[in-house]
C-alpha cells in the first residue's frame, strides 16, 4: 500500500479500511487453512455429513475484500476512477508490498 500512499490515492484517513481489508485477507486465509486441514465437508454433531461451515466464512470475507479493494484503490477500474497515476512508478507492480 505504501506506492498508493505515494501517489496520494490513500491517506492516513484510510487506516480503518486498511484495516478491514487485512482482516478480511486473514478471514480468506483461515478459511483456507481449515478446509485444507479438515476437508471440504465435514460431520455434524448428529453425524451428518454437511459442507465445512468455512466456505461460508470464505464466500464472505472474499466480498469484504473485492469490497475494500475497490474502496482502497486495489484494482485496476478503482485506481483509474480515482485518478492514480503511473508518475513516479518505483517499478513494484504489488500494492501491498511494505518497502
Amino acid at each position: 500500500m505504501p506506492v498508493l500512499v505515494k501517489r496520494r490515492v490513500l491517506s492516513p484517513a484510510d487506516l480503518h479500511a486498511a484495516e478491514r481489508f487485512c482482516e478480511a485477507a486473514s478471514d480468506i486465509a483461515d478459511a483456507r487453512e481449515a478446509i485444507a486441514q479438515q476437508g471440504g465437508y465435514i460431520e455434524n454433531r448428529l453425524g451428518e455429513t454437511k459442507r465445512h461451515p468455512a466456505f461460508t466464512t470464505l464466500r464472505e470475507a472474499t466480498a469484504n475484500s473485492k469490497m475494500w479493494a475497490s474502496e482502497l484503490g486495489l484494482t485496476p477500474k478503482s485506481r483509474n476512477k480515482a485518478g492514480a497515476t503511473e508518475d513516479g512508478d518505483d517499478g513494484n507492480d504489488n500494492p501491498l508490498a511494505v518497502n
